[in-house]
């Protein structure tokens, strides 16, 4: 556990920018056809969720939740902002990130 706590803390020594990326929307309504029932939704990528749900876009890299209060998307790995680490080069490796040497052409060692 030590051993984990020192590298985490190593690493962000070397850590010169991060910054978080979040999208949000608001709960729209559809009226039902046969009643004045309304039921609240959200939408996504042209697809309705409930209110309450919660899901992972792997395509666009992001976790996304309805709540009664918005919709709000934010970017997972990959896509969660900007994030750089001095002497490194991070790429993105699906939704995840990898921390290359500058050549990247290993991990960098810098970590």
């Amino acid at each position: 556990m030590k051993i984990f706590l020192v590298s985490a803390l190593l690493a962000l020594t070397f850590i010169s920018l991060t910054s978080a990326f979040c999208m949000f929307g608001e709960v729209k309504m559809e009226k039902h056809k046969w009643s004045t029932k309304m039921t609240p939704y959200c939408e996504h990528e042209g697809r309705k969720y409930g209110v309450g749900s919660s899901f992972t876009d792997l395509d666009k890299c992001m976790q996304c939740d309805c709540r009664n209060g918005g919709f709000q998307c934010c970017g997972i790995g990959a896509s969660a902002g900007v994030f750089s680490v001095k002497g490194c080069e991070v790429v993105a490796d699906g939704c995840e990130i990898a921390i290359l040497n500058k050549e990247k052409t290993a991990l960098c060692k810098k970590l």
